[in-house]
């Protein structure tokens, strides 16, 4: 959203990795591949999650490279997001880890409390989840791991109250963050 404010009349596309490559197969299979390219390569910015789903994905991660080298070319900006840091990205090809050894690599840890604490709030009002305020601040605190993590200890609870039928409680937050550390 910082590159929007920034230049909000500026062509861009965000989506995950598995998006981009089912487009690309069904641009491949059904004949669609100038519309694929014209709608990925004359962007001014990119941004990309998941980008370690390309692995091994040898077809898409070569369409990838050039998309990514038109990019560049034409002076774009792409932001390239994975679970795990560039050093651990062997499956997605020499081609293109050279090509992003040459970008900024930054590592985003574990959120701030109250950062953490929105999130988990907005998490449960995605799933339409009640969540008292010693149950989200609990999660908050002592959930490890990123924002993922957090994701899915909601998700845990949202599960326990619609198969319990039952108000969630400190307790039962104190079980999902165990389960959690445990797995």
């Amino acid at each position: 959203s910082a590159a929007r404010g920034a230049r909000p009349r500026a062509r861009s596309v965000y989506l995950t990795a598995e998006e981009f490559t089912s487009q690309f197969t069904q641009a491949v299979c059904h004949g669609g591949m100038p519309a694929f390219r014209g709608k990925y390569r004359g962007l001014e910015l990119l941004v990309l999650d998941d980008l370690h789903f390309l692995a091994g994905k040898d077809k898409t991660l070569v369409e990838f490279v050039h998309t990514l080298d038109r990019l560049q070319e034409q002076g774009a900006q792409v932001v390239l997001a994975a679970d795990r840091p560039l050093t651990a990205l062997a499956g997605l090809g020499p081609e293109l880890l050279s090509r992003l050894g040459g970008g900024l690599d930054c590592g985003v840890g574990r959120p701030e409390y109250e950062l953490r604490l929105a999130l988990v709030k907005r998490f449960a009002a995605r799933v339409e989840l009640e969540l008292p305020a010693l149950v989200a601040e609990h999660l908050a605190r002592f959930v490890a791991g990123d924002v993922r993590m957090l994701q899915g200890a909601v998700h845990r609870l949202h599960a326990v109250r619609r198969t319990l039928n039952q108000p969630l409680t400190l307790a039962a937050a104190r079980r999902v963050v165990e389960d959690l550390s445990a797995g």
